[in-house]
């Protein structure tokens, strides 16, 4: 099991082997196969359309999460 660096921090300290393999990446899922239908709705002036352009802008960023 290789762990992220988050998991392993303040717990078990990161063995040198490993410090350059370990990392994440972040994930948004929306589990609900209504989402891409409900996008375009009122011309895409809606909560999903927003919520969906915050987070992929956010993505798009160069810096990291914090």
């Amino acid at each position: 099991m290789i762990y992220v660096i988050e998991e392993m921090e303040g717990h078990i300290p990161i063995p040198e082997e490993y410090a350059a393999k370990v990392g994440a990446e972040a994930v948004f899922t929306v589990g609900s196969m209504a989402w891409c239908g409900s996008l375009a709705h009122n011309n895409y002036q809606n909560n999903v359309a927003r919520l969906a352009d915050n987070v992929l802008r956010r993505f798009l960023k160069r810096e990291g999460f914090q």
